[in-house]
């Protein structure tokens, strides 16, 4: 297993996946797409993001987002890794599961902020910590 300097992205859909790759390019970010648990669990196996960017919610995908979470949380080798949730859908149950699992951001869909978006990336990949936020 490799520590990489790689941001992983979590999205299963398609055309958001590309928006974030364009994204973070353009941050200069190195970054690897996932569309699902599967490749999730495969791109793990290998590596250590330094930082995720999560969907929560996972069309067709027996495992959602906060599962995904959860699972990062609960083996050492990813305790330390920051995590930003992405999702259309602001609720305050997703809110409040999210920060509970140790996310550090909550990133409202469609992309609002996009300075602010790429200052939150850019400290968590430096590996600042953050106090929780809601962009």
């Amino acid at each position: 297993m490799t520590e990489s300097g790689t941001v992983l992205v979590v999205e299963d859909e398609e055309h958001l996946r590309e928006l974030m790759s364009r994204f973070l390019r353009r941050l200069g970010v190195t970054h690897h797409l996932v569309a699902d648990s599967t490749s999730f669990d495969t791109w793990l196996a290998e590596s250590v993001p330094c930082l995720v960017l999560m969907d929560l919610r996972l069309e067709g995908d027996s495992r959602q987002g906060i599962d995904l979470i959860r699972q990062m949380r609960s083996d050492p080798r990813f305790a330390a890794v920051p995590i930003a949730v992405m999702s259309a859908f602001v609720h305050t149950d997703d809110l409040e599961r999210a920060r509970e699992a140790g996310c550090a951001a909550y990133i409202r869909k469609p992309f609002q902020d996009r300075e602010a978006i790429g200052q939150l990336i850019k400290a968590l990949v430096a590996g600042k910590d953050m106090p929780w936020q809601i962009l």
